[in-house]
């Protein structure tokens, strides 16, 4: 990821799909390093907030299309 032109950190993610009750059950597991002076407390916070937000979009997606 860049922010104003510099490189802020690097993420390895991987997702799993498991069947579940009626379902779908979604497994997601990241890997991040920070490579400026970010805190990896609130780099930590930042990134589950912004994943969740782009979760968050597929689920309405994903309903609005069943």
């Amino acid at each position: 990821m860049h922010i104003n032109a510099n490189h802020h950190s690097v993420s390895l993610a991987s997702v799993e799909f498991q069947p579940f009750e009626n379902g779908t059950k979604l497994i997601y597991n990241e890997q991040v390093a920070f490579l400026d002076d970010t805190n990896a407390n609130e780099g930590t916070k930042s990134r589950r907030y912004g994943t969740a937000a782009h979760l968050d979009r597929l689920v309405k997606l994903i309903d609005k299309n069943q």
